[in-house]
């Protein structure tokens, strides 16, 4: 009996483990993603031709990176952040959807909000 509990401790053990390097792993990008998308951010909002080819390419390659964030964080318990991506990531969509044509101010709104709830989940742990 003694041998199922310590196998299923050591289990649990490892488990814990290999979660807490996940989530360390997932900091350490979230940092790198919270610099590129500050970077999209000011790339998109700067360009006043909105069609223009590497701002089409931004806006995408942003909309990946949130829509990652958006499946991704929740399973590390960062439910806030995961709430303020997929909102953004429904702007994005709309905005890719609409060929460019929302309101690029509301998106920058929610891409500041966004910005800030991954400093908070960076700073939070």
């Amino acid at each position: 009996m003694k041998s199922g509990r310590n196998f299923m401790l050591n289990l649990q053990s490892e488990f814990e483990e290999k979660l807490n390097t996940a989530k360390t792993n997932y900091l350490k990008s979230l940092n790198e993603k919270h610099t590129l998308l500050g970077i999209l951010k000011d790339l998109m909002f700067k360009t006043d031709d909105l069609k223009d080819e590497n701002l089409v390419n931004a806006f995408q390659e942003a909309y990946g990176y949130i829509h990652k964030l958006s499946g991704s964080s929740a399973m590390f318990g960062f439910s806030e952040l995961g709430q303020t991506s997929n909102k953004l990531e429904l702007l994005l969509k709309d905005f890719i959807k609409n060929d460019y044509s929302s309101d690029k101010e509301v998106i920058c709104e929610n891409f500041e909000i966004l910005l800030n709830e991954i400093e908070k989940a960076i700073k939070k742990d």
